[in-house]
């Protein structure tokens, strides 16, 4: 069983590798949109 892992979710794992199993064994979204770091970035790229 092969994994593939974008390098933003290897980042995340090295956060918080809660992060991982919530999304990927528990199915749970981030809701990226909510999050203050996320809009801040897309903010700086805009």
């Amino acid at each position: 069983m092969n994994i593939l892992l974008t390098p933003s979710e290897i980042i995340e794992y090295f956060y918080c590798p809660r992060f991982i199993y919530f999304i990927f064994s528990l199915g749970i979204d981030q809701h990226e949109e909510k999050r203050f770091k996320v809009l801040m970035g897309r903010e700086v790229h805009k």
